[in-house]
């Protein structure tokens, strides 16, 4: 079975998919928070070339973009949690929440 992979960019290392936890806006750079790693690693693109680039992260505010695999439910509909960190939804990011880009998000969001 393949199992879609990542180039961490800067180290040039591979690794799954599901290990990357999010993006973080960082003025004109991004921080990318991978499982295992120590600290985020720093990189020479914005948040919206990252977004771009990974189609499989989902921007869900202007300084954050997330692996929907990593999100929690919380007890607020505007909050969502990935990898015990609470991230506010802004405005125009919450209904990419409902439109089905995050199922585990959305089946949360109608029980409320």
């Amino acid at each position: 079975m393949n199992v879609p992979t990542f180039l961490i960019p800067v180290v040039k290392r591979q690794v799954p998919q599901s290990a990357v936890v999010r993006f973080e806006a960082y003025g004109n750079y991004t921080l990318i928070y991978v499982e295992g790693e120590g600290s985020p690693i720093l990189y020479s693109r914005c948040l919206l070339e990252m977004c771009a680039r990974y189609p499989f992260m989902v921007r869900v505010s202007r300084h954050h973009a997330v692996n929907p695999q990593r999100v929690e439910r919380t007890q607020h509909w505007n909050v969502i949690r990935v990898d015990g960190m609470p991230i506010k939804l802004v405005g125009r990011y919450s209904p990419v929440l409902r439109s089905g880009r995050l199922p585990q998000v959305n089946s949360f969001m109608k029980s409320v």
